[in-house]
């Protein structure tokens, strides 16, 4: 049976609108909490959170007007922005015009080469349909073709009456993956550690991820666990009083080099002046010092480490000058990272020309206001004046991504099924590269918490700002998906 038209009535009064709107952009109108408790969102949060979606919500008729413009635009368009389908489904939805008599649907799979389809409304049985701005719309389901795989895909409608769009086509699994012996019934254990807190008497005040390795045998060998699961090794500012929780991070998509085993680099064992400086008593007497403490001491282990891997950057440079093998492999490095890893770099680079000119300037929002926007004409020409720190904080991450993938193959090669199990932190720091980098995939106006429960019985503000589902929708989750795959 068909079911009713979409239409757009306007709402009588503010208030009716507003619960209106909330709904539609996904906002909880009410919840009851674990003591029985009944709690109604005011008009006053509503309002507050609209518009830290970018809502206007000053009157009824602004926010009438919010909601007629996002139903039409979910329905005018003939394909999503970005469609997310199982692919067990089978199909896709488009929209037509009822006086459009079909649709020529070109599929791009992620794979390469492409396939075209073609339908006809009057073959569609029992369409959802909206009435929107006098015109009849009607929404049918377009049978995916045989050659449809999981995976990341584009998808173009044209419509018989001249109208095209094109959106991400996202095809998914109708579960999470899972290894081979756990899919035959197999079943494993592990064991958790935070990696920051290995003790060694070769490490640097800090466990790294040659620590990972020892540990990662010993594991093994001692309990035949399947998996070694890890604290998030995301990147954070390393500097005490602000922020060494890893759980906060500064960057979600990029690690920290706190962990990398400075000593493992053939640059810096072929670097002369490294080798000089680390033999000095004053570093030994400061790793010592850093050995036996009783906590990791994130701002002295990074200050030091950061000294060498300066060093042995620069012993790199020399030894693979450009059009060298080496120097093509981490070049290649750099442009499959795009956009991502540059802005992070750049990051890095004015959080230390900046705090190394003004001690008190802590986080970027204290930065002069034109160093806030990462495409600003200020933060291009330090680009170009800086071009050697921002390679060298890529050059950072590149070697942190050899020693990951060292200890990742190192635990496999001793018979782990699944060898390292990585976490991902839910917050981001608001003060962190990532909103500097992606302020626009961000609630600013909002912040993360937790309704009350026994531990907190008046709730939880965790002071971080949500995602902005509508912008990653729209974007086709392209920054989740990285966020993901970054942290595997």
């Amino acid at each position: 049976m068909a079911t009713p038209p979409i239409t757009f009535v306007p709402s009588p009064s503010y208030e009716a609108a507003l619960r209106r709107a909330a709904e539609l952009w996904g906002i909880q109108l009410e919840f009851w909490d674990i003591f029985g408790h009944h709690h109604v969102a005011s008009p006053e949060t509503l309002s507050s959170v609209l518009r830290s979606l970018g809502v206007s919500s000053e009157s009824a008729q602004s926010l009438n007007a919010a909601i007629e413009s996002r139903l039409w635009s979910e329905w005018s368009s003939p394909v999503a922005q970005t469609l997310v389908v199982s692919l067990s489904a089978g199909a896709i939805p488009i929209q037509l015009k009822d006086s459009e008599a079909g649709a020529e649907i070109r599929f791009e799979w992620e794979s390469g080469g492409h396939t075209a389809v073609s339908v006809e409304s009057a073959d569609s049985i029992h369409p959802d349909t909206a009435r929107l701005r006098d015109h009849q719309l009607i929404r049918i389901q377009v049978p995916l073709p045989k050659e449809a795989t999981l995976g990341y895909h584009r998808v173009t409608v044209s419509t018989a009456g001249g109208r095209r769009a094109e959106g991400r086509l996202i095809l998914c699994p109708d579960q999470a993956w899972q290894p081979d012996f756990l899919r035959r019934g197999g079943r494993g254990a592990g064991v958790a550690i935070s990696l920051y807190g290995l003790r060694s008497h070769r490490n640097w005040g800090c466990g790294d991820f040659t620590d990972l390795e020892h540990f990662t045998q010993w594991a093994s060998e001692t309990t035949g666990v399947a998996f070694v699961a890890l604290n998030p090794l995301h990147a954070i500012p390393n500097r005490q009083p602000y922020n060494t929780s890893p759980y906060l991070p500064n960057c979600s998509f990029y690690r920290n080099g706190i962990y990398l085993d400075v000593e493992r680099l053939d640059e810096f064992t072929q670097s002369e002046w490294a080798n000089r400086l680390l033999r000095s008593a004053k570093v030994q007497n400061c790793l010592a010092e850093l050995r036996a403490a009783p906590n990791v001491e994130y701002a002295k282990v990074w200050r030091l480490k950061l000294v060498f891997l300066k060093l042995a950057f620069r012993e790199w440079l020399r030894r693979n000058p450009q059009g060298t093998g080496r120097r093509e492999v981490f070049l290649r490095y750099i442009e499959g990272e795009g956009n991502l890893l540059h802005r992070f770099a750049v990051y890095q680079a004015l959080d230390e020309a900046v705090h190394k000119r003004d001690r008190n300037l802590w986080i970027w929002p204290d930065w002069p206001t034109t160093l806030h926007d990462p495409d600003s004409p200020q933060v291009r020409e330090f680009e170009s004046t800086h071009a050697t720190l921002i390679l060298f904080f890529k050059y950072v991450q590149w070697r942190i991504d050899g020693q990951v993938s060292a200890a990742q193959d190192f635990a496999q090669g001793l018979g782990m099924p699944i060898g390292l199990y990585h976490d991902l932190a839910l917050a981001t720091d608001r003060c962190g590269s990532d909103l500097w980098a992606h302020p626009q995939a961000y609630v600013q106006g909002c912040r993360v918490g937790s309704p009350p429960d026994d531990f907190s019985p008046k709730g939880q503000d965790w002071a971080f700002p949500p995602p902005n589902s509508i912008w990653h929708r729209d974007s086709g989750y392209e920054l989740f998906v990285q966020s993901i795959r970054k942290n595997s």
